[in-house]
């Protein structure tokens, strides 16, 4: 008798759990979840302990291995949930550039530990993922080069980019995660959303 594979989501950036709840809820899937803020870490762990298809880490992901300071940002400003906390620093006027977000703010600066992928992939024997889901805050460009080697075991994935803004001090623009991307036997299915009006994108891809 077979037995049906288990298809391997990678989620970094879990905020909130909302979209960890959807495929937690696949059959047949197995979660690897990634949320640096720590109270949103125990949180996702007290909505998540009834399930054993999901492994919830409290590391920041990045091109390197070791610590680095982590910005909180304010979680009691508009829909925020701490949403643009990052590694990364907000560029300068970024509130000129991007008006009515109160959230673009750190409250907080705290110690993660951060890991590079291809790290991660070999301590934890990952073969395959079949789908890589990346919201990192400016820093999805940085995650995907720390795949290395092991980059080309995502078959699908979608990561966040900058278009029309860069909100922090950091290459993480949707040209060169494309160019990254194509150059790297993946394809982008929403080429045609694309466009420098939108202040951030989401690139979907899958490997060619």
């Amino acid at each position: 008798m077979s037995v049906e594979k288990i298809k391997t989501v990678v989620e970094i950036g879990s905020n909130n759990g909302s979209h960890t709840m959807n495929f937690v809820n696949e059959e047949n899937t197995f979660v690897w979840c990634f949320e640096p803020v720590p109270i949103l870490f125990e949180q996702l762990k007290e909505k998540f302990k009834n399930y054993n298809n999901i492994k919830i880490f409290n590391n920041a992901i990045s091109d390197f291995n070791g610590y680095s300071k982590f910005g909180i940002s304010d979680p009691n400003v508009g829909a925020a949930d701490y949403g643009c906390s990052s590694l990364n620093e907000f560029s300068d006027n970024i509130k000129d550039k991007w008006s009515n977000r109160p959230d673009f703010n750190f409250i907080e600066t705290i110690d993660v530990e951060v890991i590079r992928m291809d790290k991660f992939i070999l301590e934890n024997n990952i073969t395959e993922i079949d789908y890589f889901h990346c919201d990192a805050q400016g820093n999805d460009f940085k995650i995907l080069k720390s795949f290395g080697d092991k980059l080309n075991i995502i078959k699908s994935g979608v990561v966040e980019a900058s278009c029309s803004v860069s909100l922090y001090k950091v290459d993480n623009t949707a040209e060169s995660i494309i160019n990254f991307l194509e150059e790297n036997g993946f394809k982008i299915l929403n080429r045609s959303d694309i466009g420098a009006s939108s202040p951030e994108i989401d690139i979907n891809f899958e490997k060619i």
